[in-house]
């Protein structure tokens, strides 16, 4: 495969990538389409994005990729925070068409202008009929899921969870290619090839913090490398050895401001009151300001923003409380142990298996978790070294960080047909 990807660049095809990303459905979607994308311009080939969210365009647009906006007249469609809301609330909609005709005709006008070999779908709210339309349209259609909850028929399905192979996909066509489960997980290049983790065993852990120097928001521009001065600046006091430190984390979205719940249980309780707590926070949130406040007023929090390298953070955190998408992957990749909460009902299955596993711990869902439960689980992880090591070692034995790649081979494979 390696050889496959280190040869000459191949003929530029044109590849368009439909995905939304925005401040209530989060950029989980854009973030792996990203890893696509990249493999597939590392090879020649003219990549662009079509969407409707604006958070998710300037996404693709900061990585370099063009994007164009998939105009919807509906005043439901317009609204990003309502629609997304909506979804995550009541579960994901599939199958009303009536809804996807403008969509379709934009798509298809852009296509159209842009020239398409492939266009690859990653998104919620579709029907069997959606990629029947497509491909009157479109010769070449690969689609990028986590449910199978309707027959599909693009050339290449791709779900790269842990659970995909038991949703029992089944073939449309003979020559209908399936990419399922661990070996085709979706994570960017930071999270390959990481040296097996060395887990701090805690034993020291003191009832008190040293004081900080300052509260600290690492505001980072998300174009940055992480700098020696910031490295310097999150480096432990030799003093500190003791102390734990906990990331937390709810994806690329927060619409119900579950990091600051999470934030006054924890802090609030003597149990969990003396840990360093590792906040990932987008820019995108719609209480980002409030949860700015928790860390200005406490100098235990830290916040990163837009944090680019995510597995500096997975690899300095002992312990992490994630919502069930892609970041528990990443996680995996981090040897970090996990404490995983269900935020949308598409997150639930990968939750449950891969606590069934024995990969993390899990807690349910976001409305359900109870004070009690969340401090004493967080407690009893970081008192326990061996089971934390247990966990880190089985974790980086689930996925290599390759799937991109051999998602990217049969890509162009598909297309060279």
């Amino acid at each position: 495969m390696d050889k496959f990807l280190n040869s000459k660049k191949l003929k530029m095809y044109n590849i368009a990538i439909r995905a939304d990303g925005g401040s209530a459905v989060g950029i989980g979607h854009i973030m792996r389409c990203l890893v696509i994308a990249e493999q597939l311009k590392n090879l020649g080939c003219r990549v662009y994005f079509l969407g409707r969210y604006r958070q998710g365009s300037d996404k693709a647009k900061e990585m370099g990729f063009e994007s164009f906006e998939i105009a919807i007249s509906s005043s439901e469609a317009k609204s990003e925070n309502s629609c997304a809301h909506k979804d995550c609330a009541e579960g994901f909609n599939y199958g009303r068409i009536e809804e996807l005709e403008e969509e379709l005709l934009a798509t298809g006008t852009i296509i159209k202008q842009q020239g398409c070999d492939l266009l690859i779908v990653d998104k919620y709210n579709l029907s069997s009929e959606y990629f029947n339309r497509l491909r009157e349209f479109n010769k070449r259609v690969a689609f990028i899921d986590d449910l199978n909850l309707f027959s599909c028929a693009a050339d290449i399905i791709i779900n790269g969870n842990i659970n995909a192979e038991l949703l029992e996909y089944k073939k449309c066509f003979a020559a209908q290619k399936l990419l399922l489960g661990t070996n085709y997980t979706l994570l960017r290049r930071e999270f390959r090839d990481i040296p097996q983790r060395e887990i701090r065993s805690l034993s020291g852990w003191r009832n008190t913090l040293k004081k900080s120097s300052g509260n600290e928001i690492l505001e980072q521009n998300r174009h940055c490398l992480v700098t020696d001065s910031l490295v310097n600046t999150l480096k432990r006091d030799e003093n500190d050895t003791w102390i734990p430190e906990v990331m937390i984390t709810t994806g690329g979205a927060d619409p119900y401001n579950f990091t600051g719940k999470l934030l006054k249980i924890l802090l609030g309780d003597n149990k969990t009151e003396d840990i360093r707590y590792n906040v990932i926070v987008s820019s995108g949130f719609i209480y980002k300001d409030e949860i700015k406040e928790i860390a200005k007023s406490n100098s235990k929090v830290v916040l990163y923003i837009d944090y680019k390298y995510l597995s500096d953070v997975m690899q300095r955190s002992d312990l992490a409380i994630s919502s069930g998408g892609s970041t528990l992957y990443e996680l995996c990749c981090c040897g970090t142990p996990a404490i995983a909460f269900v935020l949308a009902d598409n997150q639930k299955g990968i939750v449950d298996m891969l606590s069934r596993e024995g990969y993390i711990q899990a807690i349910g869902w976001y409305a359900e978790i109870e004070k009690n439960n969340l401090v004493q689980m967080v407690y009893d992880l970081l008192r326990d070294f061996k089971l934390r090591k247990g966990y880190s070692k089985k974790m980086q034995g689930l996925i290599d960080g390759k799937g991109a790649l051999r998602i990217a081979e049969s890509l162009i494979d598909l297309l060279k047909t």
